[in-house]
């Protein structure tokens, strides 16, 4: 085949040789034009379900992904020979960005409340509550019925 034309001024020609290999991808063209005009057609009042069932022949006989066709990859290469033992391992994963090996697993979280602090003053102040009940009780002569 042969196109030609001008550049310009300049003629411009090419030669491309037909070996039958020139128009394979001719038929994926084709197919997504035709389901675009498919799925174009059902805002012009086709009917839903039939334009999906030509959709989903498309996109399936030409290996294409559609709105209604989707494609799976399947690796069928074998990872081990038949017959090997299973071999479980932990896979080591990375932290997300930020984060530290210390902050997630390393000591314990620190909190917003000083608890030791707390828990002193709250010692304290159920000895002095108890010290006040005893007073009590033996200036009051320790029989209160």
């Amino acid at each position: 085949m042969t196109v030609t034309g001008r550049r310009g001024r300049e003629p411009w020609h090419v030669a491309l040789p037909l070996d039958g290999r020139a128009g394979e991808g001719m038929g994926v063209l084709w197919a997504r034009r035709k389901i675009e005009s498919l799925l174009d057609s059902v805002h012009e009042g086709r009917d839903a379900d039939a334009v999906k069932a030509e959709v989903v022949a498309l996109g399936l006989e030409h290996h294409l992904v559609t709105k209604h066709t989707s494609l799976v990859a399947v690796d069928v290469t074998p990872v081990r020979p038949d017959g090997a033992p299973l071999d479980a391992q932990s896979v080591a994963t990375n932290l997300p960005h930020g984060w530290t090996y210390e902050g997630v697993f390393g000591e314990l979280p620190q909190t917003a409340t000083a608890l030791p602090l707390h828990a002193g003053l709250a010692g304290l102040a159920l000895a002095f509550a108890a010290l006040l009940w005893l007073a009590d009780r033996r200036f009051r002569g320790g029989d209160r019925s």
